[in-house]
């Protein structure tokens, strides 16, 4: 009898505990994302699909290969209810070492008004480079998930009256001091003594306030696909061309003279582009092996004098002047400060032995083999070589590393 009167009493216990439950209603129709387009892009960024909306849910599939390759996305944002939305700018932040995503708004406020469509931008902009080792089979893919919340401002307010997230402390304090109340309730109905007491603290437990109030919230998740591809190139290319190139040049980046065959120059910059040439400079395409008189085999270059680059990750780090005799390739660095100079004046006493019809000539700091119809080989202590087969017609590679046919 005992335990069904103890059970009696634990079950009045719990139901004077008074929770109140605020919940409201919510239509995820009211809130739609009626269109994303491009806003604006930068020239290596792809959209390898459109954006698609699905849903509550957005779909982007992008690639890009530069650091500062960027794109920005207009996306609008309809609001049928009658109540003003507030955009939750902490529920979009995005954690990546690489790829820089945010959300900003057209008019800087983070409001959907009632029954109005506002202009949302999404920005992906690739930051910070990444590691050669962190390629896989020429790329790297990156997939995040941006979630979109929209909350009614008013409900905010309403749940910071009723909670307040500082007081985690205080919400086990009051469940456990309402079990010790339980329980000196439990001794006194026991003991049937001191009932006045006993509806005190009833009604004491009677005034806890136990809150839950349920927040209207509209979710939208941007799922993003970003491949990162490595143009980078690491090998030999040769050229024939009239374009001025120094060592340390980018073969995939730079500026060139437009419409200018004649006397062109890769510049590393636009600024230095512009102090030539004004505004009329363009930037150059993928890499300059798509530029004519480039090629990775010499043999289709259709000369007997060229140049050679050794590249590394796009970056020109030596610069040669070949010339074939015969079945022979004969190639002089230059460029060099003239730390070549010992091994290029070796290579043209031993042309001049196999070639008589050029006669060589030994200075103090140069060394040249000359022929007929101006024909000539040369190399010096400054790191200046030249290849020329008739006068004028070959290749030269400058002390400072530029080089041009």
């Amino acid at each position: 009898m005992n335990k069904i009167r103890s059970l009696i009493f634990i079950i009045i216990c719990i139901i004077l505990l008074p929770f109140t439950v605020y919940a409201k209603e919510c239509d995820l129709k009211d809130i739609m994302i009626t269109s994303i387009d491009l806003e604006e892009k930068t020239d290596n960024v792809v959209e390898k699909e459109s954006p698609k909306i699905d849903g509550e849910n957005i779909i982007l599939n992008l690639s890009m290969s530069e650091v500062g390759d960027k794109i920005k996305y207009k996306a609008v944002i309809h609001n049928a209810s009658n109540e003003d939305l507030e955009l939750d700018k902490n529920s979009f932040t995005i954690n990546s070492n690489y790829i820089d995503y945010n959300i900003s708004f057209e008019d800087n406020s983070n409001i959907v008004k009632s029954n109005l469509s506002k202009v949302v931008y999404l920005n992906i902009e690739y930051k910070k480079e990444i590691e050669i080792d962190k390629f896989s089979s020429g790329s790297y893919v990156e997939n995040q998930i941006m979630v979109v919340n929209l909350v009614n401002k008013n409900d905010i307010n309403e749940l910071e009256k009723l909670t307040n997230p500082k007081t985690g402390f205080k919400k086990y304090f009051i469940f456990v001091l309402f079990l010790i109340f339980c329980e000196l309730l439990y001794l006194i109905y026991k003991k049937r003594k001191n009932i006045l007491l006993l509806f005190l603290i009833i009604g004491i437990i009677s005034s806890i306030p136990f809150s839950i109030y349920a927040l209207c919230k509209y979710n939208y998740k941007i799922s993003v696909k970003v491949e990162i591809t490595n143009n980078s190139f690491t090998g030999t290319i040769y050229r024939y061309n009239k374009i001025l190139i120094k060592n340390g040049s980018n073969i995939s980046k730079g500026y060139l003279i437009k419409n200018s065959p004649y006397n062109n120059e890769l510049f590393n910059t636009l600024e230095e582009c512009r102090l030539k040439a004004n505004d009329n400079c363009e930037k150059i395409n993928n890499s300059l092996l798509e530029y004519e008189g480039f090629s990775l085999d010499s043999s289709s270059l259709n000369s007997k004098r060229y140049l050679r680059h050794d590249v590394e990750n796009n970056i020109i780090k030596k610069t040669y002047v070949c010339f074939k005799d015969g079945d022979d390739e004969y190639c002089l660095e230059g460029g060099d400060n003239g730390i070549s100079y010992s091994n290029n004046a070796q290579i043209i006493r031993d042309f001049n032995r196999r070639n008589s019809s050029c006669y060589l000539n030994n200075g103090n700091d140069y060394t040249n083999c000359s022929g007929s119809y101006g024909m000539e080989i040369s190399a010096d202590m400054n790191g200046n070589v030249s290849s020329y087969y008739v006068y004028g017609i070959g290749c030269k590679i400058n002390s400072d590393g530029s080089s041009f046919c």
